[in-house]
Formats: structure tokens, C-alpha cells, sequence
């Protein structure tokens, strides 16, 4: 697949799947489909959450720093959620 990050073009626009093309572009894959970003606690604070449209799959996010963030995938019923993190990458 891949995958090297997520975009986030709004609190509505978000697509959580985003891969490496062959030319090296990134490329959305409509495979998980689209998000939605809102604030909701995590093991007691509060975080960035991407919410799935179309799946009962959660995302949550706490900052390390300016360009780093923490994410914990996860879906109803899991016990072992997925744990990975994001650089940030600036387009022009």
C-alpha cells in the first residue's frame, strides 16, 4: 500500500489514507474513505480525534512537538490498539 501519512484539509476533510505514488506523489486511497476530525477524551484527556465516515475506527492524537504528533488507531471491541505517529510536511 505504501502509506505515509493522512491529510488534514479541514475539521470535515480529512483522508486518512494516503500513499506514496509511483512517481512518488502523495496519492489519496479511497480504501477506508473519508474523516472527520472533532475533540474527545482519551484515557481521561482530551484530544484531536479522527473519526471514520464510514467505519467504527477512531484515531486519536496528542502533540510531541511542532511537527511530531502521537496517534493510537482504534475500533470498538480492540484490545490491542494500533500506535504510530506523524511528522508534519508542509506543501507548496
Amino acid at each position: 500500500m505504501h502509506w505515509i501519512g493522512k491529510n488534514f484539509d479541514g475539521i470535515d476533510q480529512v483522508s486518512p489514507i494516503v500513499c506514496r505514488g509511483p512517481d512518488g506523489s502523495r496519492v489519496f486511497s479511497a480504501v477506508m474513505g473519508q474523516a472527520r476530525l472533532r475533540m474527545l477524551q482519551f484515557r481521561g484527556q482530551l484530544t484531536a480525534t479522527m473519526i471514520y465516515d464510514q467505519h467504527p475506527i477512531c484515531d486519536q492524537f496528542k502533540r510531541i512537538d511542532d511537527v511530531t504528533v502521537l496517534g493510537v488507531m482504534y475500533s470498538k471491541g480492540d484490545s490491542f490498539p494500533l500506535y504510530f505517529w506523524l511528522s508534519r510536511v508542509v506543501s507548496t
